[in-house]
């Protein structure tokens, strides 16, 4: 049976979800005029492109034409079908939903010609239908994790926890787990749990025995940490081995210290930061995001007082984690541990960033420590007072080729190979003049002139790539050209989009003459109709249900666009007016090949008669003149 909402339910959870706030726990926006503006959640961008219109409840990026309403933006940011995302939207504001409603079959209405299909354009991930049994089985392994490290069998790792020093409240909020000493234990309870255990094999958990039947657990005594999606949904786990084991037959083979799920439908290790969803809220009131590089770190930070903070996730930091932190914010520290690996790992987290287009800068703690040993000897606020100071990634990179290329030894000698490395970087900034002034600044620290400086820079490019070149992720809404309507057309459309008065207009005209762009004469039909039956129309909604890609996208842009202010009915009639006059004169030019038919011919009989229903437009034509 068919979900339904009726008109009412539906009112009220629009206007209780403002669409800036909804936006605004996945996107930094700033206001930019009447409207708010961020980078755009659904394809990879350096400069914002993405809008949206608090007044009008609606968002629409330029970049990748992504375009709805609150409800159309839960959809594409989750991958939830219509009645999920509803019902989403509703948990945020604390709306019951009835069992049953009578109205709206699992969709919005958006004209009384019913359009069965959802919200267009392509999907950025898996629908939230096909999802939902991964976060199924993730839920229920989590309960597993966490009623075994509450229970006697947990001690081990229990012991463990409060010797790194980290409190139950951190325990608590980012939900750590153990998985028992134990070959099929969570095996065994999602399959007495009726889980499918297919889809835990494909999240990692479980792995099916090389002889015989059934399977064991991928996770045996580790401390387990969960990961978390946007939307709060377990996607995977990290698992610290605890040392012990009853089952380690071989001594000398130790377990991984760290495991991590596969790949998987709901999880990419690559695209995934652990810690962000519970960093999310404080990022945004920060305005940056601390990364560190392991799990443990990242919750000796949080208990700290620095709850902005993230790790990647067992790899070293991707282009794709990047463009998710900018999605928040715009500044992201760095902070890696001391030794030769960490000095290392950092320089490519900054390249990394600075390529990104994040306002970047690192901290580099002392040789053998990191953020829980530091946190440990010199307290919280050490930490804290070490990331307010935190160098700027373009002074760490140059201090580093200086460095390691010997500059201070033989500064003619190195100065070719410390422009050699840190052209790459210059050239992958986003910003092309912070590239030029970055190796303008460069060249005057090496005394260099500007002709010498120009002639190493050349040299640089020519041998040399980048040492990070961005990965463009190109946009997962490919719009089909198609012809858009006239522009008199367009603005006919939006008038009667935005201002009721101007549908009860359009009624009783002869619109398959005046409109030649059939997408935007359905458009206009389908308005019509719903003000012929007095039917709310809400604007975002009518947009996001548009079948025509193209004409979609114009009407998007026009509901986030600043429009000068107007008389809404008298444009209208102008507009009638001159689309009238634009049809006389396509009529008088197909009489006018008539008219060259019928001379040909020699037909004068018919030549009169076009004649004279040319005079009789040209008049018509004169007269709306007249009255204009």
């Amino acid at each position: 049976m068919a979900t339904t909402f009726d008109d009412s339910l539906m009112n009220e959870i629009r206007s209780r979800n403002n669409i800036v706030q909804v936006v605004g726990d996945y996107v930094s926006l700033k206001k930019a005029g009447g409207s708010y503006k961020g980078l755009c959640p659904f394809h990879g961008e350096k400069t914002p492109s993405f809008t949206v219109n608090e007044s009008r409840q609606f968002f629409y990026c330029f970049g990748c034409q992504a375009g709805g309403d609150v409800i159309s933006f839960v959809m594409e940011m989750h991958g939830y079908a219509f009645p999920e995302a509803v019902r989403h939207l509703a948990d945020r504001v604390g709306v019951d939903i009835p069992e049953r409603s009578p109205r709206y079959n699992d969709g919005p209405r958006p004209s009384s010609r019913r359009r069965e299909s959802a919200p267009p354009g392509e999907r950025r991930a898996r629908s939230k239908r096909e999802k939902t049994p991964y976060y199924a089985v993730g839920a229920a392994a989590q309960s597993f994790f966490t009623d075994a490290l509450n229970a006697m069998q947990g001690a081990a790792c229990r012991d463990y926890i409060h010797g790194r020093g980290l409190r139950s409240e951190t325990v608590k909020k980012y939900g750590l787990g153990y998985a028992p000493d134990r070959w099929d234990g969570l095996a065994e309870q999602l399959r007495l749990g009726r889980q499918d255990l297919s889809i835990a094999q494909a999240l990692g958990l479980i792995a099916p025995r090389k002889s015989g039947d059934g399977h064991y657990d991928r996770f045996r005594h580790r401390l387990m940490f969960p990961i978390r999606g946007l939307g709060g949904d377990i996607i995977g786990f990290g698992g610290r081995a605890l040392e012990g084991s009853r089952l380690d037959t071989n001594a000398e083979q130790k377990p991984a210290k760290y495991i991590n799920s596969p790949d998987s439908p709901v999880y990419s290790k690559g695209e995934a930061l652990y810690g962000l969803y519970e960093a999310r809220q404080a990022m945004r009131a920060e305005g940056r995001v601390i990364v560190v590089e392991g799990n443990i770190d990242v919750l000796m930070v949080a208990q700290a007082g620095l709850n902005a903070v993230v790790a990647p996730m067992g790899t070293a930091l991707t282009p794709d984690q990047c463009r998710l932190i900018r999605r928040f914010v715009p500044k992201a520290v760095l902070i890696y541990d001391g030794d030769t690996a960490g000095r290392a790992a950092g320089r490519k987290g900054a390249e990394m960033c600075l390529a990104e287009g994040l306002q970047t800068s690192l901290v580099t703690l002392p040789d053998g420590e990191d953020p829980d040993s530091y946190v440990a000897e010199h307290g919280a606020h050490a930490l804290a007072k070490l990331v307010d100071e935190a160098t700027p990634a373009w002074t760490f990179l140059v201090d580093w080729a200086l460095t390691e290329h010997a500059y201070d030894r033989d500064p003619s000698a190195a100065t070719p190979r410390v422009v050699d490395a840190l052209v790459p970087v210059a050239d992958s900034l986003p910003d092309r003049r912070e590239r030029e002034l970055r190796l303008r600044a460069l060249g005057e620290l090496l005394r260099l002139d500007a002709h010498t400086m120009a002639s190493f820079v050349n040299e640089a490019r020519s041998k040399r790539r980048p040492a990070f070149n961005p990965r463009e992720t190109p946009s997962n809404r490919v719009v089909q050209a198609a012809a858009p309507p006239p522009e008199r057309e367009l603005r006919l459309l939006q008038l009667m989009l935005m201002t009721p008065e101007c549908r009860l207009l359009f009624r009783g005209r002869d619109a398959g003459e005046l409109v030649t762009s059939e997408t935007a004469l359905g458009a206009m039909e389908s308005l019509a109709d719903m003000a012929e039956e007095d039917a709310e129309v809400i604007p975002a909604t009518f947009v996001s249900n548009v079948p025509d890609p193209t004409l979609r996208a114009l009407l998007a842009e026009s509901l986030v666009a600043e429009l000068p202010a107007t008389n809404p009915t008298h444009d209208m009639n102008q507009l009638l007016r001159q689309l009238r006059i634009d049809a006389i004169q396509r009529r008088i030019k197909g009489l006018t090949s008539a008219l060259e038919a019928a001379n040909r011919r020699g037909d004068d009989d018919a030549a009169l008669a076009v004649l004279a229903e040319k005079r009789a437009y040209h008049s018509e034509i004169e007269s709306l003149k007249r009255d204009h």
